[in-house]
């Protein structure tokens, strides 16, 4: 059921790399390693589309899901829906307080799990709560975004429920997060909106460099900035303290431009999850991940994201919850080879070996390069550049690369190769 082609295991092989070659009597396979487990309908969860992700102080892990809101124990997964208490089963949105009170946005209304008797209830004065999209705490103020709806508060203590005016008034797939310095952000159609205890601020394209009016998952980012998609699938923004805007996109090495969640790693780096799989990004860089190293499904949930205390990662996809553990991750480790394979000038193939002199008639080269490494293609870039005629690298679009009428001269063909947008590795 793990994948192995047959339970009678011949032979093992430790690569370079670090991949694992297992032998059997039904052929050979390769093991990455677990770098991510994941679970889906199989391991006990109600539906494989993971979306919001919590843990609460007893210890329990709390995934919602269309089809109800599941605990995972560390061996067993239970569900929870409309006959425990809850106001709805399809589940949008989870926020554990404090007080480690569980906050739960369903499509049905809000509920709550108390912490002390670990049963659930619809908070009194949210009875008519509609489509609970997101949910933040600020002090004894819960701050709600109801789809078609709005911005509304709940003021705990006093179990009053009320709308909370915008202009202009955003009101479909907005999300409400407080930042780590106190102040309150929405998102939705309208732009970003901020609240500083005092004031609203809201950020447009025609006010400030925000590139979109509709931005979408809000977070926290490194260095006290504020991060987010869009509902327009351009990729990225993050907000810093002093109002400038930084973007980012496919162009930057980002995996996909549809952005649905964000988050921070205990190292700072940003997560973030996307149609076409997840990307990390440490302020310089951006490492990729999809199926292929792992992960349960190409398309990241909205709010399908949390760090845990641990340091691991919990990532919601459409085909499941993976569950990340940068201890077990090797790939960044991996030492690329880039061979010179075969080189032709003009119609005579000569020695794979450093050439002191070719006739002027043969000015026409052409080379075969290789890359030995067993990571995913999409994890690897090659490029070249001829010494004495190139000013640029270029990158190696297919195994051959040609020059023609080369003019007199000395050259050397360097090669140079990396992994997951890292350090290039240089080959004379």
């Amino acid at each position: 059921p793990q994948g192995l082609p047959s339970d009678f295991t011949i032979s093992l092989l430790e690569d370079r790399e670090r991949n694992l070659w297992i032998g059997t009597f039904q052929g050979v396979v390769q093991f990455y390693g677990e770098i991510f487990t994941n679970y889906t309908t199989a391991s006990g969860l109600p539906s494989n589309i993971v979306r919001p992700i919590e843990r609460t102080p007893d210890g329990l892990l709390w995934v919602g899901t269309q089809l109800g809101l599941s605990s995972f124990d560390g061996s067993t997964w239970t569900t929870y829906g409309p006959l425990n208490g809850l106001p709805g089963g399809y589940i949008r949105d989870l926020y554990q307080d404090e007080d480690g009170g569980l906050w739960i946005g369903t499509l049905n209304g809000l509920g709550y799990r108390d912490p002390v008797t670990k049963q659930f209830s619809t908070p009194p004065g949210t009875e008519h709560a509609g489509n609970v999209y997101s949910i933040t705490r600020q002090g004894d103020t819960l701050w709600l975004f109801i789809q078609r709806e709005g911005l509304f508060r709940y003021h705990i203590p006093s179990a009053t429920y009320e709308a909370v005016a915008l202009h202009p008034a955003p009101t479909f797939g907005g999300q409400v997060f407080l930042a780590r310095d106190g102040r309150l952000y929405v998102s939705g159609e309208s732009g970003l909106f901020r609240h500083d205890g005092q004031s609203w601020t809201l950020f447009t394209p025609e006010n400030s460099d925000l590139r979109s009016h509709d931005p979408y998952y809000l977070a926290q980012g490194p260095n006290d900035t504020v991060c987010f998609g869009y509902h327009s699938s351009i990729g990225f923004s993050c907000l810093a303290p002093d109002d400038t805007f930084a973007h980012f996109s496919s162009a930057d090495g980002l995996v996909d431009d549809a952005v649905y969640a964000v988050g921070l790693d205990a190292n700072e780096h940003l997560w973030v999850g996307t149609a076409q799989g997840f990307s990390r990004y440490d302020g310089t860089r951006f490492v990729n991940y999809t199926t292929e190293e792992g992960l349960a499904g190409m398309e990241a949930n909205a709010g399908g994201f949390m760090l845990d205390a641990d340091s691991t990662l919990w990532l919601g996809t459409m085909n499941g919850l993976s569950h990340y553990d940068p201890r077990k991750d090797y790939l960044l480790d991996a030492t690329l080879t880039t061979t010179l394979d075969a080189w032709t000038f003009g119609a005579t193939q000569y020695p794979v070996a450093p050439q002191p002199d070719i006739a002027y008639a043969k000015r026409n080269m052409e080379a075969r390069l290789g890359l030995l490494s067993f990571l995913p293609a999409h994890a690897l870039d090659l490029e070249y550049r001829l010494d004495g005629y190139d000013t640029t690298w270029h990158p190696a679009e297919s195994r051959s690369i040609r020059y023609t009428n080369l003019p007199p001269g000395e050259y050397t063909l360097r090669t140079r190769a990396r992994k997951y947008n890292g350090s290039w590795q240089i080959s004379s």
